[in-house]
């Protein structure tokens, strides 16, 4: 099409418009863009699950630990799973219909010894991390290079999960799938992370 020139549209160009206009919108999958439906809807959810995940983390700096039973006085240190089934607890409690994965993840260190683990939480294509500031407080020689390059790390990432570092650093090697009642979890575990939940909002 010569775009120096412009012209009414006629019958035989409507396929043509169609097309265009989807692709803007709705284009085929893997094509992202501003204007795109499902980047729209990503990043609107990602906001409100960020606003959550940050609430929880602040939540539990502020609180006393020794309320909670599922955090230690470490936190973030060695936290990583409870804590992350505290914030998937947090998000099915305001949202019933979500569909969470805890993903647990191991690293090298430097002595090439598979002892670097983390857990984090995914919903869709979005992962959850609350606790990966950790490493900023454990001794680099425990740790390895790709993590030193990474340092400082966030408190708190909320993002599509092909782009933070957890994706990178860590061999995902176990998913768990949390639901609303939580059906695959004891129920002393559930009541455990009820009454954290309480304390997190001011109710004992």
């Amino acid at each position: 099409m010569d775009i120096d020139k412009f012209r009414a549209a006629r019958n035989p160009d409507a396929e043509t418009i169609a097309q265009l206009a989807n692709s803007a919108y709705r284009p085929e999958s893997g094509v992202t863009g501003r204007t795109n439906e499902s980047d729209l809807v990503m990043k609107e959810e990602t906001l409100n699950l960020e606003q959550e995940a940050v609430w929880v983390r602040n939540r539990l700096e502020q609180s006393d630990k020794k309320n909670i039973p599922l955090i230690t006085e470490d936190f973030p240190i060695m936290n990583c799973k409870l804590s992350s089934m505290l914030v998937a607890y947090h998000l099915i409690f305001k949202y019933p219909n979500l569909i969470i994965h805890g993903v647990s993840g191991r690293a090298k260190n430097w002595k090439g010894l598979d002892e670097i683990s983390h857990y984090w939480l995914e919903v869709g294509e979005i992962l959850i991390d609350i606790t990966s500031d950790q490493y900023n407080k454990i001794d680099i020689d425990e740790l390895n290079g790709q993590f030193a390059s990474y340092i400082p790390f966030k408190s708190v990432y909320v993002g599509p999960k092909y782009r933070q570092p957890q994706y990178y650093l860590f061999k995902k090697i176990d998913r768990d799938v949390f639901t609303d009642g939580f059906p695959d979890i004891g129920e002393d575990f559930i009541e455990k992370l009820e009454i954290s939940h309480r304390y997190l909002n001011g109710r004992k």
